[in-house]
């Protein structure tokens, strides 16, 4: 049996075990992580020694061992999102129209309804600027004046009639239903059990193949780094537990 040697990422693959009650969970969709950048596997121990009156060691016992995986890929999903934040997704959008340029009507009553897209729901105003006076409006309850604006609960903003005619941009939040869109709904909760999901590392290169299960992983870290004129590759970490029999899992690797 020779060295075994590796290129690239392989394949990982994530199945979600249980909720945030330690409840299993039944027919779960397995996420690949497409667009797999790197992905490294820690295996790690910690150790007491017993020097006594000597300089160095006499004896060593094991503390603890940890097996840690750090895994980036350019394709996010929403399930290991979810899986991470301890929470079930459901069907809907929740979205942002951002800077929409509108005009302010030229006669009374100066005012612009929101129709958000897909048949939605006002949300939220997000703000307007006033691109031609070069300016953000400041919002007001009621009775705007030059440079302000006012916004109703169904999403009708009303302007002041010594701003008509100004163009301006307009933002805003809305939701509507969609079955191609997910929303995770992130709510505060007592602290409890981590949700747990099963790691499944596979790569070959030649001869050389290396895999790895790990049966119950908890995570401790979704990283999103958003950059300006770059993708956003992200990052997943997570700890490998003992599942429900006391099992890791195996390592199996060989030429």
């Amino acid at each position: 049996m020779g060295m075994n040697r590796y290129v690239g990422t392989g394949n990982l693959f994530f199945v979600p075990k249980t909720d945030i009650l330690g409840n299993a969970l039944t027919n779960q969709t397995p996420v690949i992580f497409a667009d797999l950048e790197d992905v490294s596997i820690d295996l790690s121990t910690s150790l007491k020694f017993y020097n006594g009156a000597q300089v160095y060691a006499q004896m060593a016992a094991e503390s603890e061992r940890k097996i840690e995986f750090k895994a980036k890929s350019a394709e996010v999903s929403y399930r290991v999102m979810a899986q991470h934040l301890g929470i079930t997704p459901s069907a809907g959008l929740k979205d942002i129209v951002d800077a929409e340029p509108l005009v302010i009507p030229a006669s009374t009553p100066w005012t612009i309804a929101t129709t958000p897209p897909s048949s939605g729901t006002f949300v939220n105003d997000l703000g307007v600027l006033d691109v031609t006076a070069g300016l953000a409006l400041t919002k007001v309850a009621s009775g705007p004046t030059t440079g302000q604006y006012s916004v109703s609960g169904a999403g009708v903003y009303t302007f002041a009639a010594a701003d008509a005619g100004h163009a301006i941009l307009r933002s805003f939040e809305y939701s509507a239903t969609s079955t191609t869109r997910q929303t995770l709904a992130i709510t505060n909760r007592p602290k409890g059990l981590a949700p747990t999901f099963g790691v499944s590392l596979d790569l070959s290169t030649g001869a050389s193949s290396f895999t790895l299960v790990l049966n119950a992983c908890v995570s401790s870290k979704f990283n999103l780094p958003f950059k300006a004129g770059d993708f956003t590759v992200a990052e997943f970490d997570g700890q490998a537990i003992a599942d429900a029999n006391g099992q890791i899992g195996y390592i199996n690797m060989g030429s």
